[in-house]
């Protein structure tokens, strides 16, 4: 099941990751957005609607097409051993702050001897003798720092082995920053901070970028994972293009004589 990583081989290889993010907790969506071929689809069960069984039939509905990767809801082993359970290849845990919760997310992520992950769930029991000797390597592990107190750490905290990859939250670094109305300078000299805080500890950096654009930038800065777009702004900004555009429609065609 677990064999290679593409996205570790990627992020070793220094090359960029680009990924999409879904929080609505459709499969058909998740079946769909697969069909573009992104490197990893993000199944965001912090603040998403996705459930534990729409998890295991998502996962079903993307493979061999993308990597499912989730951002779970917290820091606890129990929602980073079930994310792994599920079939997932990469789990993103949020609101990491110090090198002491870094060094347990690792330990939690990591079957013994090198942690305490438990043995079990549908995917992994499949073949559980070839899954386990292989997952502990090629399962990508990431922490989220988006606060002021993981911004003071993010050395320490991009430094733990185990970590494969540091990813901004920019939103609630910002919201911790006090900048949120009016991001600028103080934000991305943060953002920036943690970027080189990676590069030294040799740790691929990413960051949650809102669209293309902000994504293609981010690359060139040398951030290793980005979000190149979301479900539902992509849904949103398409009905909303749409309606415009037949709106105008309709109010050319009653200003005919």
């Amino acid at each position: 099941m677990v064999a290679q990583n593409p996205l570790l081989e990627r992020l070793a290889s220094g090359g960029a990751i680009g990924s999409y993010w879904l929080e609505l907790g459709s499969i058909a969506i998740a079946e769909v957005i697969a069909e573009a071929r992104p490197d990893a689809i993000i199944f965001d069960t912090q603040h998403g609607l996705w459930d534990k069984q729409g998890l295991f039939n998502g996962f079903a509905a993307i493979r061999r097409k993308s990597q499912p990767v989730v951002r779970i809801a917290d820091d606890s082993p129990t929602a980073i051993g079930e994310a792994y359970d599920l079939g997932a290849t990469g789990v993103i845990v949020p609101l990491v702050e110090t090198p002491a919760q870094a060094r347990s997310i690792v330990a939690a992520a990591k079957y013994p001897p090198l942690g305490r992950r438990s043995a079990g769930g549908v995917r992994p029991m499949l073949d559980f003798e070839r899954y386990a000797s292989q997952a502990n390597r090629s399962l990508l592990l990431a922490v989220m720092i988006e606060t002021s107190a993981g911004l003071k750490n993010a050395a320490a905290i991009a430094a733990q082995p185990g970590i494969d990859l540091v990813f901004i939250g920019t939103s609630d670094l910002a919201l911790s920053l006090g900048v949120f109305r009016q991001i600028g300078p103080k934000h991305e000299r943060a953002v920036q901070s943690i970027l080189a805080a990676c590069r030294k500890a040799k740790t691929a950096c990413g960051l949650y970028t809102s669209d293309m654009k902000a994504a293609l930038e981010r690359v060139s800065q040398g951030f290793q994972w980005v979000v190149v777009g979301n479900d539902r702004d992509s849904l949103q900004a398409g009905a909303k293009a749409d309606m415009a555009r037949f709106a105008r429609a309709r109010g050319e065609a009653k200003s005919r004589p």
